[in-house]
């Protein structure tokens, strides 16, 4: 029976780097050799139909041991190279499955190293991390080329990493798994360990990192997270230019109410974004949304402290060229002879493969030399602020400041688009400012558009979190401003548009039915001497809150009448009522940036001068000003 545990020689890689003298243990590289035996029919299918996940029955060796175990393909875009990961489950008795190897072709990297080094940096950088090994493979006695042998993320990957199995392990596990609003949770997300259909740890999660105001930010990452780990795996990402992150490959591990970033699938790491070039602040592809997580930990200035300070650690210590070199020199020795013999990977020669270890070699020794550049020169990361989801008239685009580190001014520029990648011109609105702010009056079609912010000081340019913004372009209902009979606001007619007061006459009426939003100009009030029903539901309340442009509106005034609200959302208004029958259910009342004080006058948010008042299963938010003021009957 093959030992389902990797096999590793430890030593000690002891250095002097600038002003420490830390010992850094990595674990010596390791070449194992197995052998598969199948029906080659078999083998011959799964190749074949090499986006499915079947398995076959196998033998396999390693070490004179012999197990039975299955296999199949293995990965996402790399199932169609010509050289195939392999996944392989070895079998226990009674049918039960005990240990799975990850057999990596690293067809993509022609170093064969990146992975590799990745894994083993941060393990010995103090992150949880899978193992890895070099492995020969043999398959009917054709030798199959050179493979990197990863431990699977599982429960047994918890045991051994001493981190308890009793929590639930979350892979993100389709492009678009960014912990945004936007996340289709359980079609991009995939629970590895823990009870089966119950992901309300996660949903809450994501839901607080997008919505916990930026003041409590580092609080309540320091009251969920293990704050240190976080910041040394957002370190670590950048040193190795781990770019293909955060949007499908990691895992967040949740147990005993604390959270866990972990690593995956690290191929594309080191020198791979060589091309592009890598960027330390981008946490997500150009087709995707940004992860907040990552993005707000930028934008605290705290925490973007802590991770710099952690990557100048790093620098000095276990990524340091004292530290690495030696490791890919040894490498180099023990996996030569393995890449001149396969002939299944991309590799032309040896002097090829030597020449992708040797831009491995260069770019430790230039990296902490490189990021100090871009920490020095880049304008900062900075944050667009959301806006209403529909719009119908002129939009308020906001966002904050992005400064240069050199005192470069910063200019702004606009891009409003219905292509999700910004790339077709006849589709692209552009406007440049050197505000943060911008009044788009730009006559739009009807239909969705995608837009974005990026800033720049005439040579470097970074975009605004979030990256991938979106609204609808809509038709809205304008009311008049006086309503002299029964008028019913349906929500096919929604949003409704009030840029002036109105008034609902005395043997009028206005009825709002469930689903309606209403947005009000600012000063603009409702005045109502007739009858006034707003009657939504929990699904489908009704809303009046002020126009994007307008922050606050004014109040509901009832003159001797009746009036009824029922699950119903009043943003930034007041309510007033005299001789009135005033009815409120299941509403919520919220005051964020309307005046509430004037020196020493405090404006009720709900004033009644006679009549009745019933007040019943509702919430008034005023900022820390709230009041309601009755008068007696």
């Amino acid at each position: 029976m093959i030992n389902p545990l990797f096999r590793f020689i430890f030593i000690l890689f002891i250095f002097t780097a600038c002003d420490t003298d830390n010992s850094i243990y990595y674990s010596q590289p390791v070449l194992e050799e197995y052998h598969i035996l199948c029906n080659p029919d078999s083998l011959n299918y799964i190749y074949t139909n090499y986006k499915d996940n079947t398995y076959i029955p196998i033998q396999i060796v390693s070490n004179g041991d012999s197990s039975k175990a299955r296999m199949r393909i293995r990965g996402d875009s790399s199932r169609k190279d010509a050289k195939k990961s392999l996944k392989v489950r070895f079998l226990k008795r009674f049918g039960k499955l005990e240990q799975v190897l990850n057999f990596n072709a690293e067809f993509s990297d022609k170093s064969y190293i990146r992975q590799y080094l990745s894994s083993q940096i941060m393990r010995a950088s103090g992150q949880n991390c899978f193992q890895t090994s070099f492995a020969k493979l043999f398959i009917n006695g054709e030798y199959f080329g050179l493979y990197l042998k990863v431990e699977n993320m599982d429960a047994d990957f918890l045991k051994n990493n001493l981190m308890g199995d009793k929590g639930n392990l979350y892979k993100s596990t389709k492009d678009g798994a960014c912990m945004s609003i936007f996340d289709e949770m359980e079609r991009k997300w995939e629970k590895k360990v823990g009870e089966n259909g119950n992901w309300n740890d996660l949903k809450k999660l994501i839901a607080d990192v997008n919505t916990v105001p930026d003041s409590l930010y580092i609080g309540f990452i320091k009251s969920v997270f293990n704050y240190p780990q976080l910041i040394n795996i957002i370190a670590l990402n950048i040193y190795l230019a781990n770019a293909s992150t955060y949007y499908h490959n990691y895992y967040l591990y949740h147990n005993r109410g604390r959270w866990e970033l972990l690593p995956w699938d690290m191929d594309k790491t080191l020198s791979y974004y060589d091309w592009m070039p890598y960027q330390y602040h981008r946490t997500s592809s150009e087709w995707e949304s940004d992860n907040p997580l990552i993005e707000r930990a930028f934008l605290n200035p705290q925490m973007f402290a802590d991770v710099k300070n952690r990557i100048d650690e790093l620098s000095r210590t276990s990524v340091s060229p004292n530290a690495i070199l030696p490791i890919i020199d040894e490498l180099e020795f023990l996996l030569e002879s393995s890449v001149a013999k396969d002939s299944t990977d991309q590799i032309n020669s040896i002097s090829q493969w030597k020449e992708f270890l040797e831009k491995e070699r260069k770019f430790f020794k230039n990296r902490n030399r490189i990021l100090k550049a871009h920490f020095a020169t880049w304008p900062s990361s900075f944050a667009v602020k959301t806006i209403e989801r529909k719009v119908c008239d002129e939009i308020l685009f906001e966002w904050t400041t992005s400064k240069s580190p050199k005192g470069k001014k910063i200019s702004y520029t606009l891009f409003v688009s219905s292509d999700f990648l910004f790339k077709d011109s006849l589709k692209l609105v552009t406007k440049y400012t050197n505000d943060t702010t911008l009044l788009f009056t730009e006559k739009l079609p009807s239909g969705k558009y995608y837009w974005k912010v990026t800033a720049t000081d005439g040579e470097f340019f970074i975009d605004g979190f979030n990256s991938k913004n979106v609204f609808e372009k809509v038709t809205c209902t304008y009311l008049p401003n006086s309503i002299s009979e029964i008028l019913i606001l349906k929500k096919n007619g929604s949003p409704y548009v009030l840029n002036q007061t109105i008034s609902i006459e005395k043997n009028a009426k206005l009825i709002i039915e469930k689903g309606v939003e209403i947005r009000l100009d600012t000063g603009v009030n409702i005045l109502v001497h007739g009858n006034f029903m707003a009657r939504g539901t929990r699904e489908s309340p009704i809303v009046f809150r002020p126009m994007q442009k307008a922050k606050a509106w004014g109040y509901f005034y009832f003159f001797n009448t009746k009036a009824d609200f029922d699950y119903t959302s009043i943003l930034e208004g007041k309510i007033n009522s005299k001789y009135t029958d005033l009815s409120i259910r299941n509403t919520s009342i919220n005051i964020k940036k309307k005046r509430l004080v004037f020196g020493v006058n405090r404006n009720p948010i709900i004033w009644t001068h006679h009549g009745s008042f019933l007040l019943e299963n509702s919430i008034i938010d005023g900022n820390s000003q709230i009041e309601i003021s009755l008068s007696p009957n």
